[in-house]
């Protein structure tokens, strides 16, 4: 039991060492781990229910494939960029001419396809 303490006493020992080299202040527990890479529609038994109720049996395969791409890492990076870089209206470009494409997207992102 002593070594087993002493085993955990040095390694609470390392991790303050780490900490105080790298400025932190305290460390994050209750943080939960990210939401992706998870099948939005084999999880939801409501949407399968509610499904099943008005009469569309055929779209398991189809929902399952989209609750996978919706529920993807990349698709929660995209949702990430659109909070962070909302449209900007933009009326005129940079000689003064009314532009009639009202919104800049940012560019480098890619289409839902």
């Amino acid at each position: 039991m002593a070594l087993r303490q002493r085993g955990a006493d040095e390694e609470e020992a390392g991790r303050r060492d780490y900490h105080e080299r790298m400025g932190f202040t305290h460390e994050v527990f209750n943080q939960s781990t990210p939401f992706v890479d998870f099948n939005l529609y084999d999880t939801d038994p409501a949407l399968k229910e509610a499904l099943d109720h008005l009469g569309v049996r055929n779209a398991d395969d189809g929902m399952s494939a989209l609750g996978a791409r919706l529920g993807s890492a990349e698709v929660a990076e995209w949702a990430r960029l659109a909070n962070a870089f909302p449209p900007q209206l933009r009326g005129f470009d940079r000689n003064g001419v009314r532009v009639t494409n009202s919104s800049s997207i940012r560019r480098g992102t890619k289409s839902c396809d």
